[in-house]
């Protein structure tokens, strides 16, 4: 057989035995847990459509038949949360509070959220279900929920299928308003998984919904370090670090949020607040400057920025600057609080009162609560030598300063007592009071997470006007 021959035979062989072999290889691909579990995945996103639920279904006891029967538990958990996820988006009236609970209380024993071994978790989940109230389903979406939870519970895998289960499961609650069972179980999570960002993250949502700092920052610091390329929990970490006074920790955050990945509508506000702080913590007026020339004119042109701009200017010593754009802010916003105060500063400043007591009038009827506009009209009546004005007025700074400092004293007790839904109320009712509406808000519903069934909370949230514009919430620490 000459040489030619023997290799075309050699090629013509190697190609049928080829054929079977990549035949039984693609079998093999397509009937691993991985590419099922990546299909079935695929398909709970789509679960809208008829086709997709029944291809879930498939694939589940396709992984029931190969003996996987955790990865089809997690399969048909997820699922169920999807669905659960897209009736409470259609329901127009929110799950009974007493059935949430009795869902929470039961998922604690199962899917990994306590500190009960992975063999324990099923008996324990059983045992704690006996002691609830038989459920009256009231809405699609609790029923999935349920069903999910009770699908998720009886995963005894200790690895990648059962940190997403309890993730998952600590996800549900928080759809359901049980952030505090979330938050009990989430923390015993990271114990044994403190490498798992999500659930770092959910954990950063639940104190940051809270408005409690000090816990949010822990956390926070973690999602940092597990998704390097995310800007937003260092937005949050400058915000917190801010408030708690700790300048040098919040420019250092800031300046690392916006190196990295923002939401478009979180980074003006990153912007604006590291601007602020160069300003009044630091005094280093071009350093602001410079802040804010990186957003857009849309973004120079609203009041807040001008005012911010214009002080900048007068500290930087460019008192020609500052007055013409205060002058051309205060044409064209001429009721905004905050150019009728900085207009009223700089007449003061200028040894003008006549010119500024108009403007300082004008601003304390737009907000009577302003501490820094009082105090502004007192010192000009004084000047003025209007000394009956003056003692009138000295009288309404010392009230608003003792408002002031009960809101204080709330926000140290509310830091203090994490999950204190009173303290809460009551710091937001305060708001409500003084016409701080996106605070009380905040304040609001932050007791709604540490206890869903806060009537007065909801109640008082239901009296606010909507809100016009989705600035920097706690929701976008989920993106």
């Amino acid at each position: 057989m000459s040489p030619a021959l023997f290799l075309k035979i050699l090629v013509v062989v190697l190609l049928i035995l080829a054929i079977p072999a990549a035949f039984f290889g693609y079998q093999a691909h397509t009937n691993s847990t991985a590419y099922l579990m990546a299909k079935g995945n695929e398909a709970i996103e789509r679960l809208d459509l008829k086709e997709n639920v029944k291809e879930v279904e498939r694939i589940q006891k396709l992984l029931e038949k190969k003996g996987e029967v955790q990865a089809a538990l997690l399969l048909r958990g997820k699922s169920l949360v999807y669905t659960g996820d897209a009736a409470l988006k259609k329901s127009q009236d929110p799950v009974p509070f007493e059935e949430l609970q009795r869902a929470g209380q039961m998922v604690l024993g199962g899917a990994g959220l306590s500190d009960q071994s992975g063999a324990a978790r099923e008996v324990v989940w059983i045992s704690a279900s006996l002691f609830q109230k038989p459920a009256r389903v009231s809405s699609p979406a609790l029923a999935a929920f349920r069903l999910a939870l009770a699908e998720l519970a009886k995963i005894r895998d200790d690895g990648p299928i059962g940190e997403e289960g309890s993730v998952l499961a600590a996800e549900c609650l928080m759809r359901l308003e049980q952030k505090r069972l979330a938050e009990k179980g989430l923390k015993a999570f990271v114990k044994r998984h403190p490498d798992n960002l999500q659930a770092h993250r959910l954990l950063s949502v639940i104190y940051i919904d809270l408005n409690s700092p000090g816990a949010a920052v822990k956390h926070l610091q973690e999602w940092a370090r597990l998704e390097p390329g995310a800007g937003l929990p260092y937005r949050w970490i400058g915000f917190f670090e801010k408030d708690n006074n700790q300048v040098g920790e919040a420019i250092a955050a800031y300046e690392e949020a916006l190196k990295r990945n923002l939401p478009p509508d979180i980074r003006p506000e990153a912007i604006k607040e590291l601007a602020e702080i160069y300003y009044a913590a630091v005094a280093d007026y071009a350093k602001a400057l410079d802040t804010l020339a990186k957003s857009s004119e849309a973004f120079q042109r609203d009041p807040d920025i001008l005012v911010l701009r214009v002080e900048c200017l007068r500290g930087a010593g460019r008192a020609d600057e500052a007055l013409e754009l205060v002058e051309k802010a205060l044409r064209e916003n001429p009721k905004n609080f905050k150019i009728l105060v900085l207009r009223a500063q700089i007449y003061s400043s200028e040894d003008k009162p006549q010119q500024a007591l108009p403007l300082v009038l004008e601003a304390v009827r737009i907000d009577p609560y302003d501490l820094t506009a009082q105090t502004l009209l007192m010192k000009t009546y004084r000047v003025l030598k209007k000394e009956d004005d003056a003692e009138k007025q000295k009288k309404i700074v010392e009230e608003v300063t003792q408002i002031h400092k009960r809101l204080a004293d709330l926000q140290q007790q509310a830091n203090q007592r994490l999950w204190d839904d009173q303290v809460r109320v009551e710091t937001g009712a305060i708001c409500i009071q003084i016409g701080q509406i996106d605070r009380a808000r905040t304040w609001l519903q932050a007791a709604l997470t540490c206890n869903p069934n806060n009537s007065k909370a909801r109640r008082l949230l239901a009296q606010l006007p909507p809100k016009e514009k989705a600035r920097s919430t706690t929701t976008s620490a989920r993106k």
